[in-house]
């Protein structure tokens, strides 16, 4: 069993005097895993600025968004098939999301409202 994990590789040299051997198979499964890690990294890092950058709500609802998109990606990437409870609560989901921005939206409609009403009492 092969783990890469930097803090067991630095110990074991430490305390063996020597790095661990490496299968013969492993360099491009090594490789691989490598760049998963650096795929996954970038990916968190441009999630965080998107939560930076986007509104509060809306930002949360992309991240709920993922999970039917992950089904999507099971459907066509795996011959597992997709069980219809998977199908009936991304739907539910989905639906909470457009719900969610009709009723943002018609916060702001309203509070725009609000807003010209007082202007024009001030004015």
């Amino acid at each position: 069993l092969t783990i890469l994990c930097p803090a067991l590789i630095v110990g074991q040299s430490i305390l063996y005097g020597s790095f661990p051997a490496m299968p013969s198979h492993a360099p491009s499964e090594c490789g691989l895993i490598v760049l998963v890690a650096v795929g996954s990294f970038v990916g968190i890092a441009m999630e965080t600025k998107g939560y930076q950058l986007a509104e509060v709500g809306k930002a949360s609802m992309f991240r709920y968004v993922e999970i039917p998109f992950a089904y999507v990606l099971q459907h066509l990437g795996t011959s597992a098939p997709v069980t219809s409870q998977a199908v009936l609560g991304s739907t539910l989901i989905l639906a909470s999301c457009v719900l969610k921005l009709m009723w943002t939206e018609k916060k702001v409609d309203v509070t725009q409202e609000v807003d010209q009403n007082k202007q024009a009492l001030l004015a």
